[in-house]
């Protein structure tokens, strides 16, 4: 549905999609008797569906200073059906000699596993996402000047179906800039992610004798399928355009 005011745009927007061979991520396990690792896997789920509400505004408040929003809610974002790993494989397997001189066998156990129950939440999906965004413009006697910025706000999510996934914390990211404008010069100076120098959100998930590639934060190592990167980290910059 949308709507028209003075200068302004609102949209208001219910969606119900189906997905067929959507793109998850999973695990299978390894018969590595070294460490009894998890193998990080990509699998197709037979069907997934989402339902939610998608708000947008955008318009001007005053002269010269413009706003837009952009809101989405995803109620349900689930599988339809049980998501299995694929059936054994037997040409996986490999050997080798370890430091103590012996024999023995490494591969992936691609048994039938069940990886997520039918209604299972999709990884990586949030219940909550916005994104801000507003700039003002004044032109001056001999040059004009922008301001602007922008906020973008995700929710907690899950990073898998396995016991091996981590729930990530919500996150939010904050972008600000000012240009100087000329009649064939354009100068900015902008700053990404003013709030947060990290390089993505770290959960405190500890590894253990199954999960030996969990994160280990003392070392700036965020392990396998235990964060996301969600922003680069602070970034300072100074763009030039030029018209010839």
């Amino acid at each position: 549905l949308l709507s028209r005011g003075l200068g302004d745009l609102y949209k208001r927007q219910i969606f119900n999609s189906q997905a067929k061979d959507k793109q998850v991520n999973g695990f299978i396990n390894s018969r590595d008797t070294r460490d009894q690792l998890q193998q990080g896997i990509v699998l197709n789920a037979d069907k997934a569906s989402q339902l939610g509400l998608d708000l947008s505004f955008s318009g001007a408040f005053s002269s010269g200073w413009g706003v837009a929003m952009d809101y989405n809610y995803i109620a349900n974002a689930e599988l339809d059906n049980d998501l299995f790993t694929p059936a054994s494989v037997t040409n996986l397997d490999a050997t080798f000699i370890n430091l103590n001189g012996e024999l023995v066998s490494s591969g992936l156990d691609l048994s039938p596993t069940l990886v997520g129950e039918s209604g299972s939440r999709l990884p990586f999906t949030p219940k909550h996402l916005l994104i801000l965004k507003s700039n003002y413009y004044h032109q001056f006697a001999n040059f004009g000047l922008n301001l602007f910025g922008s906020l973008s706000y995700q929710s907690e999510m899950e990073s898998g179906f396995s016991q091996q996934s981590a729930t990530i914390d919500s996150a939010n990211q904050v972008n600000l800039g000012a240009s100087l404008l000329w009649d064939n010069l354009g100068l900015t100076f902008w700053v990404n992610n003013v709030t947060n120098e990290n390089i993505s959100n770290e959960n405190n998930a500890a590894p253990d004798a199954v999960n030996t590639s969990g994160p280990r934060l003392d070392q700036n190592y965020l392990g396998s399928g235990q964060s996301s990167i969600i922003a680069l980290p602070r970034v300072f910059g100074i763009t030039m355009n030029l018209e010839l």
